[in-house]
């Protein structure tokens, strides 16, 4: 039975990784979309909560400045898994939305700030917003592409 065992788990750590740290692509997926999973969730969240304008300044320069380290923290961790070369495009598309999200969209989020809610320019911050959101969508729609190839290579179903 010990023998048994230490074979399965010797497959599970061996399906898992390679010699050099490099995950397989379904650990590498799985990481990735895990960390891809809650940043999106804080950034659908805590955009809202900022486009609602129920929060004081203080409070949502607060939200914004954790949004912004969500962001650095999910940057980070993404850029620390080791991928397989499989995944190489599909590793890039997610970091590059991050970095999307991080220098188009924040600043967009923090000019809102700067005006009355309602205002002609407050206005105009969304409506930018908006339009760059888009590219988003598009950005999701190739990972998405890239997320399903990748399955298919690691013989992996998605739902």
């Amino acid at each position: 039975m010990k023998k048994v065992f230490f074979a399965l788990t010797l497959a599970v750590i061996m399906f898992n990784s390679c010699g050099d740290g490099t995950l397989s692509l379904a650990s590498y997926n799985q990481r990735a979309i895990a960390v891809f999973n809650a940043a999106s969730e804080k950034w659908v969240t805590e955009r809202e909560i900022v486009y609602e304008h129920k929060l004081s300044k203080e409070e949502t320069a607060k939200l914004l400045e954790g949004l912004s380290t969500s962001l650095d923290e999910a940057i980070e961790k993404t850029s620390k898994l080791k991928y397989p070369e499989d995944a190489k495009d599909f590793h890039e598309a997610i970091l590059n939305l991050y970095q999307f999200q991080k220098e188009t969209l924040m600043p967009l989020l923090e000019k809102s700030q700067e005006f009355e809610p309602d205002s002609k320019e407050w206005y105009a911050t969304w409506r930018e917003f908006d339009k760059e959101t888009g590219k988003v969508d598009k950005m999701l729609r190739e990972m998405e592409k890239l997320q399903k190839e990748l399955a298919e290579k690691a013989g992996v179903k998605l739902r």
